[in-house]
């Protein structure tokens, strides 16, 4: 039988959505799995075209429900199964946000890297100071001095979308807004308006994929993997007075929020920068680099660390650029100092024991390994890796344990499957 055919339509979120069905909840023979940008059904062109025919011949429908009518009756044979997620967002604690910044035009086009300051993370009030030439400093003090709350109506908002949370869960079924009064005021739900946390991102899937028939194993085991939630990194600052009105625990004036990879601000900070325009041009610009060779990707990198010196991004850029140009030592210095600039991230730590293992300092390997383990204990490179460092010596019998958890939350890892069976044919081997 083939695979059935099963699209997701919507925004980043749907997107997101696909990657974790697709890793986690079918394998290649069960399902082949689609994403569709819900924006490009608007357009005329050739990626519309494509997407329409896609629609009509998929079996499976999962589509996001927003606040607006989004028919697509009429692109679907007629024995498609439907299934419905809401659009997962808030804009309460963010009311200026929604709209680019208003001199993101000067900044230099890069292939695959975004403008500095993107619609969900512009603001709307501090680019009229902008367009009428306020100097930084101003315009962060009346910003901050301005009563937000009454000005943007907060209360009348956040029950408008309380309302329109409703009206999105009558329709998926999935309790967004229970999930959000009970949770925000002590934890951030999300990372800027439509860029969910892990818990959202988690209620949504874990709801979305049990309707749909998954078995909810798979379900588990995919939302253990993950350590964070799968959008992008920045988080837009929450103004002051609107950490004050909802008594939120984790925002207020010496709140800091990461912005892109260059590092945490408070909110006067962030206000600040955005008011000047300021962003690490360099850090972009190392992003894009990819086809340059070592030496200028280095250079780059260089610059961009000046930039913003605790940028764990950047210093594991350089490891990599380092370790290939031959600089070891100064390269296992670069690993050493992402691990300490992002001290709970466990991807630097894993990037650590593997260029350690290349080195055969395998009791130093193993050590950082464990830390990456430590830091999310189901890290499928590090217990990859800690398997592979146990068949290095010969400890077959401590390497199933982890290749075997490998394979559970890396299920499309065919070498962590070939090492799992490597392990369990030298323990074989040894009990003959």
């Amino acid at each position: 039988m083939p695979p059935v055919s099963v699209t997701f339509v919507g925004n980043c979120q749907s997107e997101a959505l696909a990657t974790f069905y697709r890793e986690f909840c079918v394998t290649d023979a069960e399902a082949e799995v689609a994403y569709i940008d819900i924006l490009l059904l608007a357009e005329d062109s050739a990626e519309r075209a494509r997407s329409l025919r896609r629609l009509s011949h998929t079996q499976v429908l999962v589509q996001q429900v927003f606040d607006w009518p989004r028919p697509l009756n009429d692109y679907l044979s007629p024995g498609c199964e439907r299934f419905s997620f809401p659009n997962a967002t808030f804009w309460s604690l963010w009311p200026h946000t929604g709209v680019p910044h208003a001199r993101n035009h000067e900044a230099p086009t890069l292939a695959g890297v975004d403008v500095p300051y993107q619609a969900e993370y512009g603001n709307a009030f501090l680019n009229r100071f902008i367009k009428a030439g306020m100097p930084a400093a101003e315009g962060v003090r009346r910003y901050l001095e301005l009563d937000i709350v009454q000005r943007a109506n907060v209360p009348s908002r956040f029950e408008k979308e309380m309302d329109l949370l409703d009206q999105r869960d009558r329709l998926s079924r999935i309790g967004l807004r229970g999930a959000i009064e009970s949770h925000f005021r002590h934890e951030p739900l999300f990372r800027t308006r439509g860029h969910p946390n892990l818990r959202i991102f988690s209620l949504v899937a874990g709801s979305l994929f049990r309707g749909m028939g998954v078995d909810p194993s798979r379900i588990d085991i995919g939302l253990r993997s993950l350590h964070q939630t799968p959008f992008p990194v920045t988080e837009l600052p929450i103004h002051p007075k609107i950490a004050e009105y909802f008594g939120l625990s984790y925002a207020g004036p010496e709140a800091t929020y990461q912005y892109s990879f260059e590092g945490r601000f408070s909110f006067a900070e962030y206000a600040e920068r955005y008011m000047s325009f300021t962003y690490n041009g360099a850090l972009r610009r190392l992003r894009a680099s990819r086809d340059l060779p070592p030496e200028q990707r280095l250079a780059i990198a260089d610059e961009a660390l000046a930039l913003s010196p605790r940028s764990a991004f950047v210093l594991r850029h350089r490891t990599k650029l380092l370790a290939r140009l031959g600089q070891h030592e100064a390269a296992l210095a670069a690993a050493r100092e992402a691990c300490a600039a992002e001290p709970n991230d466990p991807e630097p730590w894993f990037e650590l024991a593997a260029m350690l293992r290349q080195r055969c300092d395998l009791a130093a390997a193993d050590q950082a390994a464990q830390s990456a383990l430590a830091r999310h204990p189901h890290h499928a490179g590090a217990l990859k890796l800690l398997g592979r460092l146990a068949l290095d010596s010969n400890r077959a019998e401590q390497a199933v344990p982890y290749l075997r958890d490998a394979t559970v939350y890396a299920p499309r890892d065919v070498e962590a499957r070939g090492l799992y069976a490597e392990a369990l044919k030298r323990l074989g081997v040894a009990a003959q």
